[in-house]
């Protein structure tokens, strides 16, 4: 880095260079560059600063936030097509015996039991997913066209934006 003219000396190199790997789960946890910069103790311009001046700085906060972006999208693909999870749930357990004087007695008594569950296809995922990844094929936006012919009838064409022909040249 350039040597400074002046002015207050950077905590970069004393306070923060050390606190990377904080920076980067910080960022991993999915905290925004304010409450990164909250917890490093330094104004939020100070943050971006850091990141246009010490690529290590930067690349710190790129790492963490790929990862949350990684689980977010497997998330979303998960939710988008439906998924197994197995869960504890509290259930009761019912034991029937004998008291001493040959009467039948049943003991009720909670438990916790594991229990495979299926989580349906979320269409709401499903549509997000679709608009964003496939928008030629799902986008909503539609162009509408209108010609009127000689004889005084109206044509409309109305097809999805991305798959309007091409402009017709005038030769």
């Amino acid at each position: 880095m350039a040597k400074r003219k002046g002015g207050r000396p950077s905590k970069y190199e004393a306070e923060i260079k050390d606190k990377l790997p904080a920076v980067q789960g910080w960022a991993m946890q999915g905290l925004n560059n304010e409450q990164i910069a909250h917890n490093l103790g330094i104004n939020v311009a100070t943050l971006y600063k850091y990141k246009a001046q010490h690529s290590e700085f930067n690349e710190a906060l790129k790492k963490g936030r790929e990862v949350a972006d990684f689980e977010v999208v497997n998330a979303m693909h998960e939710s988008a097509t439906g998924y197994w999870r197995t869960e504890q749930v509290v259930s009761q357990k019912k034991t029937v015996g004998y008291n001493e004087e040959g009467k039948r007695v049943e003991v009720t008594e909670p438990c916790i039991v594991e229990v495979k569950k299926w989580y349906a296809p979320n269409v709401t995922a499903q549509i997000y997913w679709t608009k964003n990844r496939m928008p030629k094929d799902w986008s909503d936006k539609r162009e509408v066209g209108a010609e009127i012919d000689g004889d005084g009838s109206i044509t409309f064409n109305i097809m999805p934006a991305s798959t309007r022909p091409p402009e017709e040249s005038e030769e």
